[in-house]
């Protein structure tokens, strides 16, 4: 598996964040599929490569499908190429106010941690991997997380124009055609 070779040329710091994952599903009773046992698609991003196991083993009945990023997940789980999809519950309350999205559903999952980490090369220098632990283990919590809400809650969600687009194209029409 060529994952799995990936992740043993990988190091990883300490952990910077630590978050909550929400799945995403497209509003069909997907959790119901996981409670019952059946088989369902679960897309996650190529470089959860190391999550792939654990999710595995937390959805037995999941079929793992790769995809380029969350987004691109999230848009494998709206036009039904997969049933859920995994996300830090950051960057999916970010990604949820797209309008795109706006018919999936957030499920938060309380039991499923990401761990915002620095991943360098097996072969990078010791000493730099000792001087980055040596600066992430002197933040306090409060500054990580005057650091999250600066880069996260503070710059709100702006629509582009194909979005606006997309979700006002009725109004739009109606506008054009009186």
């Amino acid at each position: 598996n060529d994952l799995i070779h990936y992740s043993e040329r990988m190091r990883f710091q300490d952990t910077i964040v630590p978050g909550k994952m929400i799945a995403v599903t497209n509003g069909k009773p997907v959790l119901d599929v996981i409670n019952t046992g059946g088989t369902f698609k679960l897309a996650i991003p190529k470089g959860m490569f190391g999550a792939s196991q654990e999710l595995q083993s937390l959805f037995p009945s999941c079929e793992i499908v790769l995809c380029d990023s969350h987004q691109d997940g999230m848009d494998m789980v709206r036009q039904g190429r997969a049933d859920m999809t995994i996300v830090n519950e950051i960057l999916g309350s970010y990604l949820m106010q797209s309008p795109y999205y706006s018919d999936l559903k957030p499920v938060y999952l309380n039991h499923v941690m990401e761990n915002l980490t620095i991943g360098m090369g097996s072969s990078s220098d010791v000493m730099l991997m000792s001087i980055l632990n040596k600066v992430i283990q002197s933040f306090s919590q409060s500054d990580i997380q005057q650091l999250v809400m600066e880069y996260t809650a503070k710059h709100p969600y702006q629509k582009d124009m194909k979005e606006l687009l997309y979700e006002y194209w009725g109004i739009l029409l109606l506008v054009l055609f009186v």
